[in-house]
């Protein structure tokens, strides 16, 4: 039951994240800045080349969360939650940051392509003073599952 709150509360400061930033190209409001990038696959494809490129990188996924129903009318959305070691050692540094931790990864339909997007780590390093080395290699491991995504076989 304790699981069934946590993915829940995760999943409404989610959506609250990202419906205050917006979904836009520029990914950017109020200082909060998404990296957002194209993917040349469908969402089914995109998602399954994700997870791929995760187990690739020895990243888990605590979580896979479809957030549009496939019978609704709107496009298509998952979001993942990941399992990064150096997440949980920014959580334990900040208690701040775990409204923004664990790191995310979320996919949507764009048409007959998809996009993905997280929240920069620098970013949170930045705003919440966390240590600037953790976050970096969070953001190389996520620059490196997004590159095996988008890559063309």
């Amino acid at each position: 039951m304790a699981n069934k709150v946590y993915i829940l509360i995760i999943i409404l400061l989610t959506a609250g994240i990202f419906a205050y930033i917006g979904w836009g190209e520029s990914g950017s409001r109020q200082g909060i800045e998404l990296q957002i990038t194209p993917s040349p696959y469908t969402i089914q494809q995109s998602l399954e080349r994700a997870k791929n490129a995760l187990e690739a990188q020895n990243i888990p996924v605590t979580a896979e969360i479809a957030i549009a129903d496939t019978d609704s009318n709107l496009p298509k959305a998952y979001l993942l939650l990941l399992n990064l070691p150096e997440a949980g050692e920014l959580i334990a540094q900040n208690i701040e940051t775990a409204g923004m931790l664990p790191i995310k990864i979320i996919l949507w339909e764009d048409g007959p392509q998809s996009k993905l997007a997280f929240i920069k780590p620098e970013l949170l390093a930045k705003h919440y003073n966390l240590d600037p080395q953790k976050t970096e290699t969070i953001q190389l491991k996520l620059n490196k599952v997004t590159e095996d995504i988008i890559k063309q076989d």
